[in-house]
């Protein structure tokens, strides 16, 4: 009996410890689950945070494939500091880690073990059952434990042999594989992480290896591909939208995030029976590398440990789960929804109580007191701290606790601080009629203004809430709530604005900046876009323009970023709002239809286009295509309607591409609408043949501005480096072979782009500027800059700025009126517009007054040619325009130019009046910026996500003072005007990376934390003088140490807890990672300056390398990295620095006359005196420099071996012309740097000055450095240095002859001498420079020069290459007219006007290649230079030789030239279109010879018949700048190049004629046939008329009737009136048989001969606002043969006739007989009848109104006559004359119907009269 009972015991003791080998129904098993997750930067150092999470695994299977789970004894601890032993990769010992807090620990364990039940078969996992309010971060964990158990052995979804991809394998739905077993297999495996590829590999153990010999033990590894999964649970929110670049192939470089997994498994098996798991070890790793290797890598491992513990009968069974949830997703990682995330992204929304929201207010107090305190120290360096801090505490608060902080903080009051009628007036009631903003008075407007701002002010001292914080830091908190409140994506906030507004608890700038913050919503939903879409329509146009804009903009923003559709598949569910359906979609194209046309106005139609262009939805296309194709549409519509298609160009590229290039070769359509067509085309990255297309157009393309802004667009963007450009460089390098070079010149529309991208760091960065051109302004109508960052594999567009505008032209007048001063330009171009109409009024009469009465005779006379040649002027463009801000390619705000806008943001931001107060107006500027707030997430095997957060915050905060005063006060023009400003910017920056394991309730992560930050007070004060032009200003120097710039970044682990309760605040420990454990500490100091400047700056660097190189990049995750800038007081220390400039303009009698470089006196101000006390006494010169006994060439002549050597090389003096004599013009600017305080003053100035004689044949360039005191560590003694250069230019006249010119000599001379030391008088380097003609070029020259000679004297061989192609058609007929005499161009008093257009383009041709000079003989000598000089020179020669060692020789043998000289020949070879060099440089040692060096860009060349500068200007310009035009043989050259031919008539004719309403001149060409010479009649400023008759070889002068004579001097200065003392208005001075008629203030220059005429103007004055035979000088040549009637020609002699004027020898009926008999015939404009509202003005209740009529009428073009009159009673609509919209429909009254006044009010009634047809 008892051995019975012994041998069951020992059969139940060895069944219970024999190891199952299948899992079977009815049994339990029980595991040992460890998994650890550790994250820190291992190649700096060994410190570590992560978390470790223990637990008993119990597995009861009620059926074969039916499992009930539990995890029991769940610990979970924690690591945050170095790891002495073990590995990270592995298990490290536990008594490591930490215990976590109670109460965390308590959550933690309650929620993970709660049951859970899954179906197993064969090793896979499915129909995982949770509770339904398990938490998701609960369930992950779970699935976590569970992937573990997940073994495919038998080789379900496999791959077949040929490796097909998982796209593949999914959509075909593979079959369970045969039943052949292969050790190494790929199945596509579902996993926490997703549903990825997985390579298996299988291998068994021989049977002595088994533990029992009734069982088998295999050993499986398996490796999971992240990179080739089919759904993967991915995360990801971010202010900002990046993208990755289709040109970016990432699979051929290593990504930032690279992740790895394997799985090592031991198995009990027993074949197809079954398998028990009995250890698993899962290892990860997931490797964050944001640059380069040797950048430093952020690295999360990951280990897993299952073992198994026992297998017995269930026990105690586990309980189902009793409200059970079944994951469809399987095992994948749930991701929150984005609804859930948006309303709380860590805790499950639940309504707060009372208790919570007091604790949260208290929270957000805290930390506002905290920030406050920061900005009001010295450098807020923890504020950006704080600032995220609040900004996540806001994120998880509810709706209640926001609201509660809403109304504590947010709300200047309870009640309105508006009353009840001015609010109902302000922002209108529903069923009444709404008043337009316009239509209210603008002083009643400021005066509410004012009142509504001191209501607000003791609302806003009555409040009891400021429990911690003082009035003014109150306002401060205020304003970062405002900028933070938005980035927490609740739509709640939208309808707080709303009610705020409704009760005027909000300021508009306030409530504009709520709303626009709403735009970067990080979890966007198209709620909030309804809200404010709702809030806009409420709003009556009434209200604030930029609180409207706000609305709409973030509106359209909003619903872009909801329903975009993310590039990855694996991120639908999450990418996109899940209301973004098709037909709400159209909903919103529908509400902005409406919204369109219920505009009003301009600018609300705008608005809604700009909302369309932020919101790219699709069904918005018909529309938008329909406004950009009617060209009935105002210009600026249809261009802000191009733009809107920005956002659509990545969804339907080919539509947008059809009707991009329909209006881009639609070559009638305007030049700005064409270019914002193309930007559009080209920002979608266009196909290599729609490239190939637009750059093949080129060589037909007419319109200049249209070539240059696409040439010069694709030229750059082909060198592009940014990963986003390198696809279009391809294909614009490719492109660009099919069009021809197209670059007109600087003036002309550009599109610049530049990108730079570094492969080290994993950055780049791409510019784009884009400048488009009017054809009236030089000043750009539109100008655009963009920045794309690339960074991290994603490309995103950071901001983009611009401005399109009209009206500025007048601005650039201003500047380029000669005799105007700063003061007066301001004055004149912004007092009329930011005034009041009283002002306006006086300034306009002050004005009249100033300008004085006008020369009737000649107003006239230009009456008179206007009503004959039916004149149309051309109208001055009103100021008019927007300036934007982009931010991700979504326009955030937007402000009009018109004068009553910026007068309205000057006043809202600065108040004049209390600038001009004693005490100045205090400044207080608090902003906070969040530039950077991302999130990604992706799922681990452990079940905790992997999270990359990027944060950036930027604090800023200005305060001070400013003050301003006019001397004398009240004046119009002041003699001073005084700023005074104290200001103390305060800023700091912090970009925090981070990469860790989020568990919701803790995060253990890695992170690198850049901080730069920058705070000193800037103190100083600037004085205007307007009579003398000088400007002087004072800075405060510091009188103790400080920093400007810190800057520091620190690697560190962090472990954050996040309590039970979600009203407690998080907290974080954070360990800063030295990294000198590993790399290389580094230290740089530098300094400069010291007691000789009285301050010394130092530049301290301490930075961690791992190279050990002396410049490593700055690598934050390397280790701690230190940069400061600091300056501080050194010896003789200064208390503050004046700096004075000043601007003369003098004539002077000699070209050598010394400089005076004494600062002009002003009034209540000693000579070199300041404000501080111990300035420096004034200084006076004791000799003036540049002056020397042997004047200025004297600085050439070292001696007698000179004047040989000279010889020798072949110098000679100038041979052609008489030098010209003086008077001379110098412009000079002085600027002077000095001390004021301290023992020792310092003193230094600067002198530049340019003169020149008339006719700049003689010129000389100076800069002078004198420091007249001794500065100690600098200069011991007083020290001086001189450049002075000098140029003897005599040019060629137009009426010298061929034969005249010199062929061989040098005839261009050049000096310059450098000069340092006590005195400039012994220069240590004289340079003498010799332009003219090489042998080479003679030799080269002398066959063409011959043809062009003959083709000049009438026997052409063939047609000249240069002749316009217009000009084809009727060559034969102008040689049959001018019967083919030839004229004598030897003998320049034989020319005829008759002469052939050909021989007219040939004989110029021969002109300019006999005038052209291609060489340069440079004479360089020197002594007595320093060592450090003469190093520098030498190693630049080496460098130089280097670089073209192939092209150079060298003789260097024998060779024994003169010491301390060096002579360069350079001659320019090669083709305009491959510029070359060569160069010839002999030494005292060498002789070196380069051959043919390639040059980026062609010299300027020196021609005997323009000037170096004028021919440097015109080569940039491609010979446009200065305009000219010449009348030369007969032929009318215009300003922008087209030939056209004088008409045969003895009729004077309009040559040219400032068309604007000014008038200021015109030059008129008189005809004399008696003898073929010409005449001309010039009326300038309405005031003087200069007549030149020719009188023989002379002309008679005649001033407004009275002869008078050129006096001996050469000059005859004319002048306004008859007194001495009036201004003078022109000159005019005479050379041989040559006079030149000036008038400077217009910028005008004639010159004649009698026999040619040359017309000089100024196209940044008159740009398109000129006609006559000139042209328009718009720039462009498509339009130059336009007539007075702005009808064109295509014949350019029918065009002249147009121009003729009626004289008494050329009556009118001449001239139309004339006309009839060639048959002239013109593309008239069509003269139909236009319809437009009439205008009419009253005054009513003593206020000015303009009335418009409440319908068209028929009205004639301006070109156009009326036939039959018809009278009506009309009636009118009045607004006040300075309203807005009466401002704007004035201007839109002769462009368009008024629409928008059909259904106003009828106010008056008057008779008008109308055409009943119209023609020519």
């Amino acid at each position: 009996m008892k051995f019975t009972l012994l041998l069951l015991l020992g059969a139940c003791f060895a069944s219970a410890s024999r190891r199952e080998s299948v899992f079977r129904s009815g049994r339990e098993y029980a595991y040992v689950y460890d998994g650890q997750v550790l994250t820190g930067i291992p190649g700096s150092s060994q410190q570590y945070s992560g978390v470790r999470i223990r637990a008993t695994v119990r597995l009861q299977f009620t059926s074969a494939s039916q499992v009930q789970c539990q995890l029991e004894g769940v610990q979970v601890r924690r690591l945050n500091e170095k790891v002495v032993q073990g590995e990270p990769t592995q298990q490290l010992p536990l008594e490591i880690f930490q215990d976590l807090q109670q109460e965390q620990q308590q959550v933690i364990s309650q929620e993970l073990q709660r049951p859970f039940q899954i179906s197993y078969e064969d090793g896979i996992v499915k129909q995982l059952q949770t509770e339904q309010d398990d938490p998701y971060w609960s369930v992950n964990i779970k699935k976590g434990v569970l992937s573990v158990f997940q073994v495919n052995l038998q080789q379900y979804r496999a791959l077949d042999e040929d490796n097909r991809s998982s796209w593949d394998a999914w959509f075909t739905n593979i079959r369970r594989q045969s039943t052949q077993n292969r050790n190494v297999y790929k199945v596509m495996e579902d996993g926490v992480s997703g549903d990825c590829e997985t390579l298996y590999q299988v291998g068994s153990y021989p049977y002595s290896y088994s533990q029992y010999a009734s069982q088998n033990v295999i050993n499986v590894t398996k490796v999971r591909n992240y990179r080739n999964c089919l759904e993967q649970p991915l995360f990801q929110q971010s202010i900002y939208t990046a993208v990755r670049c289709d040109s970016c192939n990432y699979d051929q470089q290593q990504p930032l995030l690279r992740s790895g997994t394997q799985a090592r498994y031991n198995i009990s098996s027993q074949g197809q029976n079954g398998n028990v798991i009995e250890s698993a070890v899962v290892e990860s790793q997931h490797v964050f590398t944001p640059y380069s290797e040797q950048g430093g890598s952020a690295v999360t491992y990951i280990n897993q440990c299952v073992r198994i513990q026992g297998a017995n009968q269930n026990g105690a069974p586990i309980p189902a789960p009793t409200n059970p949830q079944i994951h469809q997703e399987n095992l994948r990682m749930i991701i929150p929804k984005r609804e859930e995330v948006a309303k709380n992204p860590e805790w499950q929304p639940r309504p707060s109580t009372p208790s919570e929201i007091v604790a949260k207010k208290q929270q957000v107090g805290q930390l506002l007191s905290q920030i406050t305190a920061e900005l009001d120290q010295g450098v807020p360096v923890e504020a950006p701290k704080y600032i995220a801090a609040l900004l996540r505490s806001l994120r998880q608060s509810s709706t209640e606790q926001l609201a509660a902080i809403w109304q504590q903080y947010c709300q200047q009051g309870s009640a309105p601080t508006i009353q009840q009628g001015q609010r109902q007036q302000r922002y209108g009631q529903q069923g009444q009629g709404q008043q337009s903003y316009g239509q209210q008075d603008q002083r009643q407007q400021k005066q509410r203004h004012q009142g509504r701002k001191q209501q607000h002010h003791q609302e806003y001292e009555q409040q009891g809430w400021r429990q911690q914080l003082n009035d003014q830091q109150s306002q401060r908190a205020r304003q970062v709530l405002f900028d933070v409140l938005p980035l927490v994506s609740n739509g709640a906030i939208v309808d707080w604005v709303a009610t705020a507004i409704k009760r005027g608890q909000l300021a508009d700038r306030e409530a504009a900046q709520v709303l626009s913050g709403l735009a970067f919503s990080p979890l966007p939903n198209l709620s909030m876009a309804d809200q404010l879409l709702a809030l806009y329509q409420n709003l009556p146009a009434s209200y604030s323009p930029i609180v409207r804009r706000s609305c709409l903009l973030s509106a359209g923003a909003l619903i872009n970023a909801s329903c975009t559709w993310h590039p990855y598949p694996s991120q639908r569910p999450y990418a996109r709002d899940q209301g973004c359906t098709e037909t709400r979609l159209n909903k919103y194209v529908q509400q902005l239809q409406a919204l369109y046309n219920q505009g009003q106005n301009r600018d609300e139609k705008i608005l809604v286009l700009k909302a369309f262009g932020n919101a790219g939805i699709e069904g918005s296309f018909p529309w938008l295509k329909k406004v950009i194709q009617d060209k009935q549409q105002p210009q600026e519509l249809r261009v802000v309607a191009v733009n809107a298609l920005r956002n659509l160009v990545g969804s339907i590229p080919n539509r947008i591409n059809d009707v991009c290039l329909t209006v881009y070769f639609d070559g009638e359509e305007p030049t700005e609408l064409r270019l914002a067509a193309f930007r559009i085309f080209i920002g979608q990255s266009p196909s290599r043949t729609a490239l190939q297309l637009v750059a093949q157009s080129l060589r037909r393309e007419q319109d200049l501005e249209v070539g240059s802004y696409v040439y010069s667009y694709l030229i750059t963007v082909a060198n592009a480096s940014h990963p986003c450009y390198r696809t279009l460089a391809r294909r614009a390098q490719f492109a660009l072979r099919f069009c021809r070079p197209y670059n007109p010149g600087f003036q002309y529309s550009k599109a610049m782009h530049y990108s730079k991208y570094y492969n080290d760091l994993k950055i780049g960065f791409a510019q784009g500027i884009h400048k488009v051109n009017s054809p009236y302004s030089l000043l750009p109508r539109s100008l655009a800059a963009r920045y794309d960052l690339a960074m991290f594999g994603f490309s995103t567009n950071l901001f983009e700025v611009g401005f399109r505008a009209e009206g500025l032209q007048s601005i650039l007048e201003a500047i380029f009126a000669p005799k105007q001063t700063a003061f007066n330009i301001i004055k004149k171009t912004f007092k009329d517009a930011l005034q009041s109409p009283r002002h306006s009024a006086r300034g306009a009469r002050h004005y009249q007054q100033r300008e004085g009465p006008v020369n009737q005779n000649i107003v006239q006379e230009q009456e008179r040619i206007k009503e004959h040649l039916k004149l149309q002027g051309c109208q001055s463009e009103r100021l008019n325009g927007q300036v934007y801000y982009r931010v991700n390619e979504r326009e955030v705000a937007y402000y009009t130019l018109d004068p009553l806008s910026v007068r309205q943001l000057l006043t809202d931001y600065f108040d004049l009046q209390q600038i001009q107060s004693e005490q100045g107006m205090p400044v207080d500027y608090v902003r906070s910026f969040v530039n950077a707030d991302a999130t990604y997430q992706m799922p681990t095997c452990i079940g905790l996500p992997l999270t990359l957060n990027l944060t950036a915050i930027t604090a800023v905060r200005i305060e001070g003072q400013i003050k301003a005063k006019t001397t004398p006060a009240g004046s119009l023009i002041p003699d001073v005007i005084s700023i005074e400003a104290s200001l103390t910017p305060r800023i700091a920056f912090e970009k925090t990376y981070r990469m860790g394991c989020d568990g919701v309730l803790f995060t253990a992560s890695a992170a690198a934390k850049l901080r730069v930050s920058s705070g000193q007070a800037i103190r100083g004060n600037a004085q205007y003088y307007t009579k003398t032009s000088q400007l002087t200003a004072q800075i405060h120097a510091p009188q103790q140490e400080v920093t400007l710039v810190g800057a520091t970044a620190v690697p560190m682990t962090c472990w954050r807890d996040v309590p039970g309760q979600p009203s407690q605040p998080a907290q974080e420990q954070c360990i800063e990672i030295a990294g000198q454990e590993v790399n290389v500490p580094q230290q740089r100091r530098y300094r400069y300056g010291g007691e000789g400047l009285g301050v010394e700056f130092e530049i301290f660097a301490q930075y961690v390398n791992r190279t050990g190189a002396p410049f490593a990049p700055f690598h934050p995750l390397v280790g701690k990295q230190n940069l400061q800038v600091k300056v501080r007081p050194a010896g003789n220390a200064a208390q503050a620095y004046q700096i004075t400039f000043e601007y003369r303009r003098q004539q002077v009698s000699e070209i050598n006359e010394p400089l005076s470089v004494k600062i002009s006196p002003v009034p209540g101000r000693q000579q070199g005196g300041g404000s501080v006390a111990g300035g420096s006494p004034p200084y006076t010169e004791q000799q003036q420099d540049g002056a020397s006994e042997g004047g200025f060439w004297s600085y050439f002549g070292f001696g007698g071996q000179e004047e040989e050597e000279s010889s020798k090389i072949g110098y000679s003096s100038p041979a052609y012309g008489p030098q010209p004599a003086g008077p001379y013009e110098r412009t000079q600017i002085l600027f002077a740097v000095q001390s004021q305080g301290g023992s020792q003053p310092r003193q230094a100035k600067v002198s530049l000055a340019y003169t020149r004689d008339q006719e700049s044949q003689r010129s000389k360039v100076s800069a002078h450095v004198i420091v007249p005191t001794p500065i100690p560590g600098v200069v011991e003694y007083p020290w001086r240095a001189c450049v002075d250069g000098q140029v003897s230019y005599p040019r060629l006249p137009d009426n010298v002859a061929i034969a005249q010119v010199p062929q061989s000599q040098k005839v261009v001379d050049a000096g310059v001498t450098v000069a340092w030391g006590r005195q400039c008088s012994n220069p240590q380097i004289a340079i003498k420079a010799l332009a003219g003609k090489g042998s080479g070029q003679i030799q080269q020259e002398s066959e063409q020069i011959q043809q062009l000679r003959e083709q000049c004297q009438g026997n052409p061989q063939g047609q000249p290459a240069s002749a316009p192609q217009h000009q084809q058609t009727y060559r034969n007929k102008y040689a049959r007219q001018s019967g083919g005499q030839a004229a004598d161009w030897a003998n320049p008093s034989s020319r005829a006007q008759n002469i052939t257009y050909e021989r007219a383009v040939a004989c110029e041709r021969l002109r300019q290649e006999a005038a052209r000079l291609q060489q340069w003989d440079v004479l360089i000598q020197y002594q007595q230079l320093p060592y450090w000089f003469r190093a520098a020179i030498s190693s630049a020669y080496r460098y130089a030789k280097y670089q073209q060692y192939s092209r150079l020789s060298v003789e260097d043998i024998d060779v024994n030239n003169q010491p301390n000289k060096i002579r360069i020949q350079a001659t320019s070879i090669g083709s305009p279109n491959q510029p070359q060099i060569a160069v010839r440089c002999q030494t005292p040692t060498e002789i070196s010879t380069f051959q043919s060096i390639p040059l980026p860009f062609a010299l300027p060349t020196v021609s005997l018949t323009t000037p170096i500068v004028e021919a440097t200007l015109q080569q940039a310009s491609g010979g446009k700048l200065p305009a000219v035009c010449k009348v030369q043989g007969g032929t009318v050259k215009t300003y922008d190049g087209i030939a056209s031919k004088l008409p045969k008539a003895p009729c004077d004719v309009l040559l040219s004629k400032d068309c604007s309403p000014r008038e200021s001149f015109m030059v008129i060409l008189e005809s004399n046939k008696a003898n073929d010479q010409i005449g001309i009649r010039i009326a300038l400023k309405k005031k003087v008329n200069i007549q030149l008759t020719p009188q023989g070889k002379s002309a008679e002068i005649i001033v407004n009737g009275a002869k008078k004579a050129v006096p001996p001097s050469g000059e005859l200065k004319i002048r306004e009136a008859e007194s001495p003392s009036s201004p003078i208005i022109a000159t005019v001075r005479k050379t041989a048989n040559l006079y030149v008629i000036s008038c400077q203030e217009l910028g005008l220059s004639v010159q004649t001969d009698l026999a040619t005429v040359k017309v000089q103007n100024n196209p940044a004055v008159y740009r398109g606002k000129t006609c006559g035979l000139c042209g328009n000088m718009n720039g462009q040549t498509k339009d130059d043969l336009e007539g007075p009637r702005k009808e064109r020609y295509d014949n350019p002699e029918h065009f002249a006739y147009s121009y003729l004027i009626p004289s008494s020898r050329c009556p009118a009926e001449m001239i139309e007989s004339l006309k009839s008999n060639k048959q002239i015939k013109a593309k008239v404009p069509a003269c139909k009848p236009i319809f437009r509202n009439k205008k009419e003005t009253r005054e009513y209740r003593g206020q000015q109104e303009i009335c418009f009529s409440l319908r068209p009428v028929r009205q004639c073009p301006a070109a156009c006559k009326k036939v039959g009159i018809q009278r009506e009673q009309l009636p009118y609509h009045c607004l006040p004359a300075n309203a807005v919209s009466t401002k704007q429909m004035d201007a839109d009254i002769n462009k368009r119907p008024l629409k928008e006044l059909i259904t106003k009010p009828e106010h008056m009634r008057k008779e008008v009269e109308y055409p009943e047809d119209c023609q020519i």
